[in-house]
């Protein structure tokens, strides 16, 4: 008996659309994105803290050039001048001794003032406003 109606499946000739699985689980993507919102925030603190800084420094630089008090050295006894790097200064005066910070080529007899700026250095000048830090 032929009976035209068969129970047998017919035979697929085309692939049948299957969507597509991630081939990463669940847990993967999230590690993923926890890293990359950790290497986000930390480049941002990063900016964050490079910024401040800068404005500390310019905040420093531009306080260190206004000078908020001025007084009397005394006149330059002797100088010393110490070799080696960096090179440092000490002058005697009238008031006492200042050492100062790098080389400087002082005059005797000629007045020198001390001057104090806003962000706490003190500076040793003499007459022709040359100045340098004390130590």
């Amino acid at each position: 008996m032929n009976t035209s109606h068969d129970s047998r499946p017919e035979p697929c000739t085309e692939a049948s659309p299957v969507a597509p699985r991630s081939t990463q689980p669940v847990l993967g993507r999230l590690q993923q994105r926890v890293a990359l919102t950790m290497v986000l925030c930390l480049l941002l603190s990063a900016a964050v803290l490079g910024f401040t800084l800068a404005g500390v420094y310019l905040v420093d630089r531009h306080l260190s050039a206004v000078v908020k008090e001025v007084e009397s050295a005394g006149t330059v006894i002797t100088v010393n001048l110490s070799s080696g790097w960096p090179a440092r200064t000490l002058a005697q005066t009238e008031t006492g001794f200042y050492a100062v910070s790098q080389g400087m080529s002082l005059d005797k007899g000629k007045p020198l003032t001390v001057q104090l700026r806003c962000n706490q250095d003190r500076y040793l000048c003499d007459p022709a406003h040359r100045c340098a830090r004390l130590q």
